[in-house]
């Protein structure tokens, strides 16, 4: 997990170590004797990312698309002062808040992936603790801590 997030990220050595709650010492250790390289998995990706037109096309569009529809609503929504304002006017605040809307709803899709990403981290988690417990007997404490953990991400929803 730890190697995974350091070569697809292109955090430092110590920012990792932090995030993990593991020695800095420790994680050296292991990207040297294991030869591990800070953000590898990226390196092959973005260039392809960047240059893709199709890509750029295709989001530019979408982005596109939806802006027309938010700018239509909020149009809707105003009614009649709209006729009021000079057109440029009214296209640039219009433009302003749409992309308020945009990145805000991004944000929130952004928020979500992580909260499930987290859920998935805890329950493995919480499967590993089960594991090595040995024992197939319930232990009170971990099904406590799985009650906390499923509160604490339907708080976060």
């Amino acid at each position: 997990e730890i190697r995974i997030y350091y070569e697809s990220n292109k955090k430092s050595a110590k920012e990792v170590a932090k995030y993990f709650n593991i020695s800095y010492r420790t994680l050296m250790y292991w990207v040297k004797n294991e030869k591990w390289e800070k953000g590898k998995a990226l390196k092959a990706i973005e260039p392809e990312v960047i240059n893709n037109d199709l890509l750029k096309k295709e989001l530019i569009s979408v982005l596109d698309n939806e802006s027309i529809k938010i700018k239509q609503k909020i149009k809707e929504n105003l009614g009649e002062v709209c006729n009021e304002v000079d057109e440029t006017i009214l296209n640039n605040l219009l433009d302003a808040s749409t992309d308020k809307i945009l990145i805000e709803a991004m944000s929130v899709n952004f928020i979500h992936k992580n909260i499930a990403l987290s859920a998935i981290l805890a329950k493995d988690e919480l499967m590993r603790i089960i594991r090595l417990k040995g024992d197939n007997k319930y232990d009170l404490a971990v099904i406590a801590g799985a009650e906390r953990v499923a509160k604490i991400f339907l708080d976060l929803q």
